[in-house]
């Protein structure tokens, strides 16, 4: 490994999956104990932030979906995500990865190691985001770096991740069974709902950044039309973005939330803006 500007760069691209497997354990494609369903979520998954919040339990439920064989979680330090080593994953279907969206030689180094593991990505999560509380994310106060860091991590990350991901989820697609792309995405990115009831702590940056989310949804829709490709919004949890006043529990919200995208069709949801149960959200 070498380090540039004292960040670590792993060479190799095999020490960044942690397998907590048993090291004679073979995985055979996409083989599963059970016969998968027909649904969306399904195959090898990738997903971005899962180390906390929201992205940490929807990557308890992918490892509870039998017809998910493989969960790439992806997080910026693998060796201190150990909530993720508590998850029950009986199958061994766990990968966590170290994966920092900013950098684009590490989403380069997680997908050719996918592709080289798994050779082909069903669905991806793109669900890393930032919300600084700082009323330098606004108007009459903003920092250009405050701005830029928020469409950095929370647009253009979904964008390189997306990019870089194509050629696997193109392996997979079908009209049978499309591949999938779920961005993440927020009701205070709704440009129709705006103003709401409530403030986000005065962060223009981030609503902003969640408007560019929906959109880019809606353009990959058109462009890249035999793939599922939607914006979801899980609400107001209680995590560490959404803070302690949040009013739902992210273990109730992610498994509710897969379950309403496993049963979404290209032609009817494709390019749209849903809430965690499927109802449509204006943008």
């Amino acid at each position: 490994m070498s380090k540039i500007a004292g960040i670590v760069v792993k060479v190799s691209l095999q020490p960044i999956i942690k397998d907590y497997a048993s090291a004679t354990t073979e995985f055979t494609g996409l083989t599963t104990t059970t016969k998968p369903r027909m649904g969306r979520i399904q195959g090898i998954v990738l997903i971005s932030g899962a180390n906390r919040g929201v992205g940490f339990e929807l990557t308890r439920a992918l490892l509870a979906n039998e017809a998910v064989a493989r969960v790439y979680a992806g997080c910026r330090n693998s060796e201190k995500a150990e909530n993720l080593r508590t998850l029950q994953d009986p199958q061994k279907k766990l990968r966590i990865v170290d994966l920092d969206v900013s950098k684009d030689w590490s989403i380069k180094n997680v997908v050719e190691a996918v592709a080289n593991e798994s050779g082909q990505i069903n669905v991806l999560v793109n669900n890393a985001a930032i919300l600084e509380k700082d009323h330098k994310a606004g108007i009459p106060d903003g920092d250009r770096g405050v701005w830029l860091r928020h469409f950095d991590i929370n647009v253009v990350s979904y964008a390189m991740m997306i990019q870089e991901c194509l050629p696997l989820l193109r392996k997979s697609t079908s009209q049978e069974q499309p591949a999938t792309i779920i961005n993440i995405s927020g009701r205070k990115g709704s440009i129709e709902l705006c103003p709401g009831t409530e403030r986000v702590h005065g962060n223009y940056a981030y609503m902003c950044s969640k408007t560019a989310v929906n959109h880019l949804t809606r353009i990959l829709s058109i462009e890249q039309s035999d793939i599922l490709t939607v914006s979801m919004c899980p609400g107001w949890n209680r995590t560490d973005m959404g803070g302690p006043s949040g009013m739902k529990d992210p273990s109730e919200t992610a498994p509710v939330l897969l379950s309403t995208v496993d049963a979404m069709t290209i032609s009817e949801h494709s390019g749209k803006f849903w809430d965690r149960k499927g109802r449509p959200i204006p943008y």
